[in-house]
């Protein structure tokens, strides 16, 4: 009867564990939550193996996914290293593809949390071969600005950094447990694709300056990059910037790697190298001619349309206006737009300034046979340039 006094006297005087008495029911059910995933693991590597993947059915879906255009103008990323341009597929088409190959599971998970930073864990785990691919990294809470690094509070901006980053990590671990042909083919299929439904209608451009203005490129930067008038621009060349858009969208780049930072002149829509303003000033003034009176000039010019030393007068296109028709002064000839085009080609000095100007003329309101003309006089300039 002591013992037992003693013993219920000990028990009434102990201090009840704030965590709980009983390791044992915490442990076993940690061991339970183990052999469940384990469980759930076995179950889908044994269905994997059950319903193995047929690789020429699923190259099959992936081409077939990337003759989508929705699909295709996200597809591709580009970005400057060394002075060359890398492409590669983006992390919506990584997605795509492993969602038609099959038997691959992929995603990210924040491991831990500290006060400037996240520890996560990005993965893709072919369930059939079992060979998992996985990146440990660390993504600090802050983004860098033009005021300098400025800490994320807000908890959505927070996980959207962390996405964004784990994305990118994501589509390197799928891209490993892919065959190499297959990623390859699936990007030449987009980029076929978008350069058979490119859209280059009035609409669509709009929604492309729109779309780089939110990365703070300007409208004049696309056309300096892309040397002509964002209206004149070339089917490829509307691709190669949907690329380039796609590789902002996604991380991969900066601004600065692809478009160089206005002037004050040049936001100012002044022109600041002499070579481009002697080659393209003259045909912006035809453009403008298009629409009202020609302006007289003299008849003896500098140059012949060969750049050469002339006193013959150039040819006169007659214009609509009431005024050059009445005209009877032969020292006050007004110059045609056939002409100021002719002059401009005759003062160009590089081919880059002569591919501007194609671009302009089949933008000119003239006949096809005078059209071709030019053209051919753009040719001889060319070869004279060399």
């Amino acid at each position: 009867m002591k013992e037992l006094t003693t013993y219920n006297a000990s028990e009434n005087l102990a201090v009840a564990n704030p965590f709980g008495n009983d390791y044992r029911e915490s442990g076993i059910g940690a061991v339970q939550a183990a052999s469940h995933e384990l469980a759930e693991m076995q179950a889908q590597i044994y269905l994997a193996k059950q319903f193995p993947r047929d690789q020429r059915e699923a190259s099959e879906r992936i081409l077939t996914a990337c003759q989508r255009p929705g699909l295709a103008n996200v597809a591709v990323y580009s970005y400057a290293r060394g002075g060359t341009n890398i492409s590669g597929p983006s992390i919506r088409l990584a997605e795509e593809i492993a969602r038609n190959w099959g038997n691959l599971e992929c995603g990210w998970n924040e491991l831990e949390r500290n006060e400037d930073s996240s520890k996560l864990r990005a993965f893709a785990w072919d369930k059939e071969t079992n060979v998992l691919k996985t990146l440990f990294f660390y993504v600090p809470h802050y983004r860098t600005t033009k005021q300098g690094r400025k800490r994320i509070s807000d908890e959505r901006d927070l996980y959207e950094l962390l996405a964004n980053q784990a994305a990118r990590r994501m589509r390197n671990c799928i891209l490993a447990l892919i065959p190499g042909d297959v990623i390859d083919a699936a990007v030449e299929q987009c980029q076929k694709t978008m350069v058979t439904h490119v859209d280059i209608s009035p609409e669509s451009i709009k929604k492309l300056v729109d779309a780089f203005a939110g990365f703070g490129v300007t409208k004049a930067q696309i056309e300096k990059r892309i040397q002509r008038r964002i209206d004149a621009i070339a089917p490829a060349q509307f691709v190669r910037m949907r690329e380039i858009y796609t590789s902002l969208n996604d991380g991969m780049s900066v601004p600065e790697d692809w478009f160089e930072a206005e002037t004050a002149k040049e936001e100012s829509n002044e022109t600041t190298n002499p070579a481009a303003t002697s080659a393209t000033e003259s045909l912006k003034t035809a453009l403008n001619g298009q629409k009202r009176t020609y302006k007289t000039r003299k008849a003896k010019v500098d140059t012949n349309y060969h750049g050469e030393s002339s006193d013959a007068p150039n040819t006169v296109i007659p214009s609509n206006s009431a005024d050059n028709s009445t005209t009877t002064n032969p020292s006050d000839v007004p110059i045609g737009l056939e002409d100021e085009v002719r002059r401009s080609i005759a003062q160009a000095q590089t081919r880059e300034e002569l591919e501007i100007l194609v671009a302009q003329i089949n933008d000119l309101e003239l006949p096809n046979e005078t059209k071709d003309g030019l053209l051919h006089f753009v040719d001889d300039r060319a070869e004279m340039i060399g």
